[in-house]
């Protein structure tokens, strides 16, 4: 199984769930111990993520995303990025420009987002 592959397609799937507004799918890409680090330095649980999504706390608008790099390591992989976005905060529009850190963790068919850390370029 070519998981280098597999978290590549993930994780562009994944932010156009989040475009899409389809926050079952994107939940199916996550692991139930997600934690989820924003650029503000806020921390979410998938719980509390998933209800601030579905109470339209984010709303994500456009969103580009390129993977630098992808390091696989253990029953893990690792995936440096570039993240832009244009997005809806509380109702106020907000633009992003974070480079990104995702942990995936492998499973038998599949690999579920672990932990996600931005940091603003300035």
């Amino acid at each position: 199984m070519n998981y280098i592959e597999m978290v590549k397609k993930a994780e562009q799937d994944r932010f156009q769930a989040l475009i899409n507004q389809d926050y079952v799918a994107f939940q199916n890409f996550c692991d139930p111990a997600l934690t989820y680090v924003h650029s503000s330095a806020r921390v979410d649980t998938l719980q509390s993520y998933m209800d601030k999504l579905e109470n339209q706390f984010y709303i994500y608008q456009t969103i580009d995303y390129k993977i630098e790099n992808v390091v696989e390591y253990s029953d893990s992989l690792l995936v440096f990025g570039v993240f832009e976005a244009s997005l809806l905060l509380q109702g106020a529009p907000m633009q992003l420009k974070n480079r990104t850190l995702s942990v995936w963790n492998k499973t038998t068919d599949a690999v579920k987002l672990f932990a996600y850390q931005p940091t603003p370029i300035k």
